[in-house]
């Protein structure tokens, strides 16, 4: 099943980090990991060397002002960024617990009764 995940994100730091591994490692695999963040210079020039390569492989990064940040606009924004049936829609500090967060959010979906 083919998804996609959004993250705002401003001054992303520690949570962002294990944000960013922990969806790498998930049992479905987003495609894209689309994150919008606000203020380009509040994110941090080494943060893909701490995700490592797999993990910045699935990085789609867009930056915006501060001016532009809305919190529907935002993330409105990064759905268009998308191809994928699916998007998750998560916060930037929202650390999934284990591998099965995507999973469990897209089975329902493989009903074709739900929409």
């Amino acid at each position: 099943m083919k998804v996609d995940v959004v993250i705002p994100a401003y001054k992303p730091g520690e949570k962002f980090v294990k944000l960013i591994k922990r969806l790498a490692e998930q049992t479905i695999v987003p495609e894209k990991i689309i994150v919008i963040n606000t203020e380009e210079q509040f994110f941090a020039k080494d943060i893909l060397e701490q995700i490592g390569q797999k993990a910045s492989s699935l990085l789609e990064l867009h930056h915006i002002s501060g001016r532009e940040f809305d919190h529907a606009a935002t993330r409105n924004a990064g759905v268009s960024y998308s191809s994928s049936p699916i998007v998750v829609l998560m916060t930037d500090d929202a650390v999934p617990a284990d591998p099965y967060l995507i999973e469990a959010l897209v089975s329902p979906f493989a009903d074709p009764e739900v929409g």
